[in-house]
């Protein structure tokens, strides 16, 4: 019986394992179906049928469509007519899609011109150049006339012989920024000739980032040849200028193909505008191959349904600091309540920003517009990216295609280094995405100088499509696989949009409207005015040379202006803190965004509105802005001006610009010399109650405003020393402390290097010229004065016969030498101006005793008596010392040291004052008594009793040892006493 229980335990044992085994392999078998119905159902990914249809005729037919427009500068008809081509091939496709329309303030050129005089009558086409900052350089409607001087390159050996001053300057392309050398000798304006080719650094060397006023022209080759031939016959020419400011309307376009997946979005980002620095002909062909790309892929996704729901946006206003990729964020994004509730889930902003200069590509997320990152914003990428697109995407295509697409795509989703070996800073159409918390990329080509880009010539022959066809197979494999992948997925919290996000891991976004406005303070209501239809000017970079980074915005009628997508915090540049009560961000100048705004004449084109930065201006109202709130409210202040502009505004004891820029980066300098520029009312020698200026170091320019009609002085300080580099007074021999500048409206003058070296030479030569009159000389240092005035000298002289590359050289050599010898002369003017002013402290008390000494008066007699007695001390020491005679303002010195020892007797009598209260307080209420032991009234008797012995024992005929004897022991006495 044991046994046939033990044989039905091993048999229900044996069973169980039996059933165990048949249900692990029933649910094997469940799960191997469910995989291979998971398999049928999710399409492969096929990388090969893309990179079929990544036509590289059918992409060259776009780049040439789209190049062919003319200008397709956002505002001018060719962007919108490339706008038009786009809509009209998603329809040929059958692609929906939706147009969104923003605002946006661009420069227009209205048909300028070039009128040729004499010896005949001729109208010219002609084309203006971009703004100089926010001066278009638009001319009066008579134009500019001068007569017309061919200068060739323009450097300072080919002006020589020629007469520049007044003439209007015809000058090939290719001259770099030579075209200052024409302003610097009073040219009147400057006509560019088309050149063969030309490159982006050229291009971006005509134009400077101060609000110059110096009216600049292009024209094709056939004109060109025919004003040179003019020039020779000394044809006097008019140009016209007729380039405004002015609000238009440009389109978004964004196509969408529905996928599976309806509420997950990945989206691809282009521009389709471009940038030239003549605005009128732009056919920025290179820069078309983004937005061909992009129609590519919608030809392909139209045929093949993705697993997400697939955006191809396509923007303008790139170069308008990225306005369309603003406005896409405020309005598909920001205006979507699916998008923001999270019903629709947009996961990934692909941009692509292709080149052909060369084949490779870096991921990266960040540009110089917002400069936007950070460890804990990398976090995101590290985790959802990386993995994905190196070691998945690139990898599975690479494989599929036969094509090593992991070596042309670089990693620039690191905090340093992102910009790779990018040259020159740039800005990407995704950084607003990143800014406003949500996971943009870039596809960049790298190792790029975008040779044509910004230039008239940027045509179709320089596009090299072979490079573009392995950069388009790269980015259209990591897009379909962010579309396609059904793994990907993202933590929607890591990218939802925000307009203000903080996370205690220091992760700080956010993409902020702010409403502004333009006020000047008006003196008869005492308060401030709107100022309508001015140019406001919102920057994180007030002095960058990149000009692309200004967000300027057109005011209304009642002097407000909008903009969207200002980045928060320390996002761009501000300091966060984190504590008990929450985020706190430190505002203070130089951090966030600055607001400053102009107002231009629409007759003579000049400024006759500038940013106010004295009394009622910046110092009343803080132009710099760290926006920590949405809505955010901008304020800034102008007056009414009149303008001069300065170059030359070097470090002299390097001859160069103060600031020296790393051409790499946006405002990292190889060299900084701290620069600090000074403005006085020469009329009060005090600073302006309102005055500004806009001055970049990194070109030596300037502009400077101040109240129309009146007269300034400059001085520029280098370095931690403050050391002074530029003195303009407009000096004279007879007023060697110079009249100051006079500006007036309607007229804008320039000083250069010339003025400098007369200022700074006239000011030392009559200096020690009269150090000289009164006795004072260094031998030395006089033998150097004199080198100095030669060198002006024959920069005067080389001036008057033409010879401008002379004139500079010997002006910059007496100006730096004259920097040089300014501080010992001004040594030698300051050490009798010490000892003036010592010997006057010194004789206040001494006239006093001088006065017990000898007459011993009382009353008025007694003041009077002083009085005469410091006349005729002073008259001697004026005879017998320079320090009175060479210091201008001495009486002035002296007043303030009468004045601080009257305070000072007051003090002490109101101390005393208060002591003997005291010992009143403590007698008659407190009732304690203390020995009094008047100390100034000692010493005051003490030395009364000293003048009387001494003229007593002078009387006595005692001898030396008996005097000290009887001071000695009255010191004694008095020491005893105070004890």
């Amino acid at each position: 019986m044991i046994m046939n229980i033990q044989i039905n335990m091993f048999s229900d044992k044996y069973i169980g394992c039996q059933l165990m085994k048949a249900r692990i392999a029933l649910v094997l078998l469940i799960l191997l179906l469910a995989l291979q119905a998971y398999v049928r159902a999710t399409p492969p990914m096929d990388y090969e049928g893309l990179a079929n249809s990544i036509d590289v005729n059918k992409l060259k037919e776009y780049v040439e469509k789209l190049s062919s427009f003319g200008s397709r500068v956002t505002g001018y008809s060719g962007c919108n007519d490339a706008a038009n081509f786009i809509v009209s091939r998603l329809k040929e496709i059958n692609v929906s899609y939706r147009i969104i329309e923003y605002e946006v303030t661009v420069p227009l050129d209205r048909s300028s011109y070039i009128e040729v005089i004499e010896p005949i009558s001729l109208r010219l086409n002609a084309y203006a150049l971009w703004p100089n900052y926010v001066q278009t350089c638009k001319t009066p409607p008579t134009g500019v006339e001068g007569r017309l001087v061919y200068v060739g390159d323009g450097d300072l050996e080919d002006l020589d012989d020629k007469d520049i001053y007044g003439s209007i300057a015809l000058i090939e392309f290719n001259s770099g920024k030579n075209w200052i050398n024409l302003l610097r000798f009073g040219a009147r304006g400057v006509i560019f000739i088309e050149p063969d080719e030309t490159s982006y650094p050229e291009a971006i060397a005509k134009i400077s980032s101060a609000p110059v006023y110096f009216p600049r022209l292009y024209v094709d080759r056939e004109t060109g040849a025919l004003l040179k031939q003019l020039a020779e016959n000394n044809s006097i020419v008019r140009i016209h200028v007729n380039m405004e400011y002015e609000v238009v309307r440009s389109s978004i376009i964004i196509a969408e193909i529905e996928g599976e997946r309806k509420d997950e979005i990945v989206a691809v980002i282009a521009h389709y505008d471009t940038w030239s620095v003549v605005p009128a002909i732009a056919p920025g062909a290179d820069e078309a191959t983004s937005p061909s790309l992009l129609l590519l892929l919608a030809e392909y996704f139209s045929k093949n349904r993705p697993l997400r729901t697939l955006w191809l946006v396509f923007v303008s206003g790139h170069w308008q600091a990225l306005a369309g990729a603003r406005e896409f964020m405020e309005k598909a994004v920001f205006g979507s309540e699916d998008i923001i509730s999270g019903e629709r889930k947009l996961l990934v902003v692909v941009g692509l920003d292709l080149s052909s200069d060369n084949n490779r590509l870096l991921l990266t997320y960040r540009g110089y517009f917002y400069d936007y990152g950070s460890v804990q914003v990398l976090s995101k990428y590290q985790k959802y990216v990386i993995p994905n697109v190196f070691d998945k995407y690139l990898k599975d295509s690479s494989a599929q295609l036969g094509v090593d697409l992991e070596s042309i795509v670089e990693n620039g989703l690191v905090v340093e280094g992102w910009w790779d070996d990018i040259s020159g800073p740039f800005m990407l159409d995704i950084e607003p995405v990143t800014m406003a918390h949500g996971m943009g990329l870039a596809l960049r080509t790298c190792g790029s100088l975008r040779h044509r880009w910004g230039t008239p010539k940027s045509d179709i022959k320089y596009v090299n499509l072979e490079n573009i066809r392995i950069q388009a197979l790269a980015s259209s494999a990591i897009i379909y696989g962010f579309v396609n992948d059904p793994e990907f997925s993202v933590d929607w919290s890591m990218i939802k949009p925000s307009r203000i996000f903080y996370s205690p891991a220091g992760e700080l976004a956010g993409f902020i409207t702010a409403y502004g406005k333009v006020l000047e303070f008006n003196y008869t209501k005492n308060w401030y005015d709107r100022v309508p239809f001015a140019l406001a000017v919102v920057t994180r970079s007030p002095s960058s040379t990149y000009p692309f980074m200004h967000i300027i915005v057109k005011c209304n009628e009642t002097g407000g202006f909008v903009v969207h997508g200002l980045g928060v915090g320390s996002a761009i540049g501000g300091t966060v803190l984190w504590g008990a009560g929450g985020v706190q961000i430190i505002q203070k100048e130089g951090v966030g965004y600055y607001t400053e705004a102009y107002l231009l004449d629409e007759d003579t084109g000049l400024i006759v509105k500038a940013p106010d930065l004295g009394q009622y201006g910046s110092k009343s109202i803080l132009f710099w802005s760290l926006v920590d709130s949405h809505p955010y409210q901008l304020t800034t202040v102008v007056f009414p001006c009149a303008s001069a502009t300065i170059i030359d505004l070097y470090d002299i004891s390097r001859i160069s610009e103060p600031v020296l820029l790393d051409s790499r980066f946006l405002n990292t300098p190889w060299v900084n010399i701290v620069p600090t520029i000074m403005i006085y009312d020469v009329s009060t020698l005090s600073e302006f109650i309102r005055y500004g200026f806009v001055y970049v170091p990194s070109e030596g320019i300037a502009t400077i405003f101040t109240p129309p009609d009146s007269r300034f002085a400059l001085i520029l300080k280098v370095g931690p020393e403050k050391r002074t580099s530029v003195v303009l007074v407009n000096s004279s021999q007879l007023h060697p402390d110079g009249y100051g500048y006079k500006v007036q409206r309607g007229a804008e003058i320039i000083l250069s290097a010339i003025n400098a070296s007369n200022d700074i030479v006239t000011i030392i030569s009559t200096r020690y010229s009269n150090l000289k009159k009164n006795m004072i000389e260094n031998i030395a240092l006089e033998e150097n004065i004199r080198a100095m005035e030669e060198y002006h000298s024959l920069c005067l002289a080389s001036l008057k016969k033409r010879k401008y590359s002379k004139a500079y050289a010997y002006a910059l050599a007496s100006w730096s030498l004259g920097m040089v010898y300014y501080s010992e002369v001004m040594r030698l003017v300051n050490e009798p101006a010490i000892i003036s002013v010592f010997f006057f402290f010194l004789l206040i008390p001494s006239v006093f005793f001088i006065e017990r000494i000898t007459l011993q008066f009382e009353g008025l007699k007694r003041l009077f008596t002083i009085l005469i007695i410091a006349s005729l001390i002073l008259m001697i020491f004026y005879f017998l010392h320079p320090g009175l005679r060479l210091v201008a303002n001495i009486p002035i010195a002296y007043l303030g040291l009468s004045t601080l020892l009257f305070f000072g007797i007051v003090g002490v009598v109101l101390a005393k004052s208060t002591i003997e209260m005291g010992s009143m307080i403590r007698r008659k209420i407190l009732k304690h008594h203390v020995v009094e032991r008047e100390r100034t009234s000692i010493i005051i008797h003490s030395v009364h009793v000293a003048i009387f012995l001494n003229s007593y024992l002078d009387e006595m005929n005692e001898t030396d040892f008996e005097r000290e004897y009887y001071l000695n022991a009255f010191t004694n006495m008095v020491d005893f006493i105070k004890r």
